[in-house]
């Protein structure tokens, strides 16, 4: 990095953090209509961090409602990913998994596990960590979406993942070990 690079990243940091102890406020108000103080605080960050990767953003006069728009239009893609979340979670709850089943694969050498035991051991979890395992590992949702779907938390569908993959584990160990 040259000592131009970080003259213009310096400058770049310092004229969003003024902007940030100017408008975050307003921000986060605007925001609070629409969800919770937390949500609110995490939105307004990510806009700050946005105009941090905008180029001459020191040669740039913004206003408090372009961040408020910058801040609408990260709502608007959230709103967006949980519905998208949600409609995966009803085609799940009705059978109609977007990919069918996960398929079985051998992972770090172990043999391939057949679908059919693996789709019997995904049906044996409770609905709860049956539905965080297709979310997440099948469908490939991130853990937020995931939880927006199921109306919960972070933790709480990180929890029911692990729950049910290691119960999956111990299932598909038990008939191996019956088989051999």
């Amino acid at each position: 990095m040259t000592a131009t690079d970080s003259s213009v990243e310096s400058r770049s940091a310092e004229c969003v953090e003024r902007l940030a102890q100017r408008h975050y406020d307003i921000v986060v108000r605007y925001v609070c209509r629409w969800g919770s103080r937390e949500l609110a605080e995490d939105v307004a960050q990510e806009v700050f961090l946005r105009l941090m990767a905008l180029p001459n953003i020191a040669e740039r006069e913004l206003s408090a409602g372009y961040l408020i728009a910058v801040a609408r239009n990260i709502l608007r893609r959230q709103a967006q990913r949980n519905k998208r979340a949600a409609e995966a979670l009803a085609a799940l709850r009705a059978g109609q998994s977007q990919d069918g089943a996960c398929e079985g694969e051998g992972v770090d050498g172990a043999p391939p596990v057949e679908a059919r035991s693996l789709q019997a051991a995904l049906n044996s979890l409770s609905d709860k960590h049956q539905d965080a395992v297709r979310l997440l590992v099948c469908c490939g949702l991130s853990y937020r979406a995931a939880a927006a779907a199921m109306n919960v938390g972070l933790n709480t569908v990180h929890t029911w993942e692990l729950r049910g993959i290691d119960r999956m584990r111990r299932r598909l160990g038990k008939r191996a070990a019956a088989a051999a």
